[in-house]
């Protein structure tokens, strides 16, 4: 992530400390990543370890989550919505890392930085943001 959303994110978790959990160690993400069998992107990988699970606008779930987030971590997220979705395998590799409040899922991909929603009625995948700078820089000043 650029330098400067960084640091946004960093005066906006002063003023709402409720909004970002406990950050995860290096061993915490690795150990997720082996049990989903997904590499994370890097760009989520440096807020997990910043700020752990997080509210910037929307819900960034994570390995501990913000006091105003649920409990659900993204590895409970994930499989949960693989075995919902298991006959779409092309889902399968997509990390779920929070949902809009409808349930429908919010997904990022471990081959890019971009921020997908899967509409689950409609059975659509859309695209938010290209990336965690965009979604930043889109909801945080």
């Amino acid at each position: 992530m650029k330098v400067e959303n960084i640091e946004k994110l960093e005066r906006y978790f002063i003023l709402h400390p409720t909004y970002h959990g406990e950050p995860s160690n290096e061993i915490a993400v690795q150990n997720a990543e082996k049990l989903l069998n997904l590499e994370f992107n890097s760009s989520y990988k440096e807020i997990l370890e910043r700020f752990g699970g997080c509210f910037i606008g929307i819900d960034i779930h994570g390995l501990s989550n913000a006091p105003i987030q649920g409990k659900e971590t993204i590895i409970d997220l994930t499989l949960m919505f693989r075995k919902n979705l298991s006959n779409i395998k092309q889902l399968q590799n997509y990390l779920v890392i929070g949902d809009d409040g409808s349930g429908n899922s919010i997904l990022v991909s471990n081959c890019n930085d971009n921020i997908f929603i899967y509409y689950h009625d409609e059975q659509i995948l859309e695209t938010l943001f290209s990336s965690f700078d965009e979604l930043v820089e889109n909801y945080i000043e």
